[in-house]
């Protein structure tokens, strides 16, 4: 919904497998491209920054 709201393409993943597909059809697209990729906080991405903070304010546990 965001990409649309700027009038670009986007998609959205949440698994694995389909991460390759959606970074090829991101680079083959010509113009702006959103890439929002969901990642559970179960598999431990460091740092995170908690939505609404600064980047001073990063997580690293």
């Amino acid at each position: 919904m965001l990409a649309k709201s700027y009038g670009i393409e986007g998609n959205r993943i949440d698994k694995r497998e389909d991460l390759k597909a959606a970074v090829k059809a991101m680079l083959d697209h010509d113009g702006a491209y959103l890439l929002e990729i969901m990642v559970g906080k179960e598999n431990n991405v460091f740092p995170m920054v908690p939505q609404g903070c600064s980047v001073a304010e990063i997580r690293l546990k």
